[in-house]
């Protein structure tokens, strides 16, 4: 930021505004969420009320829905004026997504969120146990863990199915794998690719604990089953409490009570289950039910501001020669620490998946 000074800066991390501002201060600051969807008085919104200085960075709030819309009323109502409901970009990928043939053989497919017990970078779990409330998460990750573990070794041990564990983006995915090869060999696979609407569309069903992973599922029709009921209330109510609109999950998914009502499960052509409650939560909170493409309000909001007003910036370097710095840091941070690949999307070690190129293709042709 402070040699490429760009017009309009693209933010989804509110506590980041004002150190991104200190480099460049003729910059224009558009927030877009990156997380959302949490209970108002959680949200955003709520944070941005305490710190007016922030607010004043701001020059455009480009929300997922209407609730978010809602927050911005309740919290800072006179930031409204400079929100504009756009949509969830992550649902385009499944809003948008292309027809073509899909992998021969379907996979079951395992959600993972266990970031706490296989930290990206390689850090012991005791580095993260001496902070609030992060002792019981890692016990509910340990659970939930051990619950996917008896599933495989039931799968590997007793069907033909090949099995694909989908890596959370901050999990060590090389380090899981490992694991894996060692004790199940070419049965499972970990998928950690840039495209996980695409990875959804592979599976036969999918196997999770509560999450929001479950709306690409949901849209597109894969079953789910929820593993929570397995390890009971403790799970259950903790995630109803931590994340309320994840266990929205329960109303859509077979929840077993036991592993005997579970294998039978993993028997039988299960059906996606539709829910109303979903559906709302869905057009109320992430605008699904809007035809247009929240990428495409984006890009169109961004190009009609860089259209009609004219640049505050008088120098800042080009594109081509960020790109180069931005390769050599990257390098550089991997020399350090390869784990951290996996957490730094440069362009050149993530390739942009075919299956996005493809999304955009549809989103052009629909617009």
């Amino acid at each position: 930021m402070t040699f490429w000074k760009p017009d309009v800066l693209i933010l989804n991390t509110v506590s980041k505004i004002t150190r991104y501002k200190n480099y460049s201060k003729n910059t224009q600051i558009y927030f877009l969420a990156g997380e959302g969807g949490e209970p108002i008085d959680k949200s955003d919104a709520s944070y941005l009320k305490n710190y007016p200085e922030k607010t004043k960075l701001i020059d455009k709030y480009l929300l997922w829905g209407e609730y978010d819309l809602e927050a911005l009323k309740k919290h800072i109502p006179k930031e409204t004026e400079k929100a504009i409901v756009v949509g969830n970009p992550r649902l385009d990928l499944t809003k948008f997504r292309p027809d073509y043939n899909l992998q021969k053989e379907k996979t079951i497919g395992f959600i993972s969120r266990f970031n706490m017990i296989n930290q990206f970078d390689r850090r012991p779990l005791v580095a993260t146990l001496g902070f609030d409330g992060n002792l019981e998460r890692a016990e509910i990750q340990c659970k939930q863990f051990s619950v996917f573990w008896k599933i495989i070794d039931h799968l590997v041990q007793n069907t033909n199915y090949k099995i694909s564990y989908r890596a959370y983006p901050l999990e060590a995915p090389d380090e899981i794998e490992k694991i894996f090869n060692k004790n199940f060999g070419d049965r499972v696979s970990v998928n950690y690719s840039l495209s996980y609407a695409e990875w959804v569309r592979n599976q036969k069903l999918v196997i999770t604990p509560a999450t929001t992973a479950f709306f690409e599922p949901y849209i597109i029709g894969v079953p789910i089953i929820n593993i929570d009921y397995l390890i009971g209330k403790q799970v259950t109510e903790k995630s109803k409490q931590l994340f309320p609109f994840a266990t929205y999950i329960y109303d859509v998914a077979r929840n077993p009570k036991n592993y005997k009502e579970l294998f039978e499960l993993l028997d039988l052509d299960l059906k996606p289950i539709k829910s109303k409650i979903v559906d709302d939560y869905l057009n109320h909170v992430h605008n699904y039910n809007d035809n247009n493409s929240a990428l495409k309000s984006v890009a169109n909001i961004v190009s009609k501001q860089l259209r009609f007003e004219k640049s505050k910036i008088h120098f800042g370097f080009p594109t081509w020669m960020m790109e180069v710095y931005n390769w050599l840091i990257f390098k550089y941070i991997f020399y350090k620490n390869p784990s951290l690949k996996f957490f730094h999307y440069d362009k050149r070690h993530h390739k942009i998946p075919e299956y996005c190129r493809k999304v955009f293709a549809k989103i052009e042709s629909n617009l």
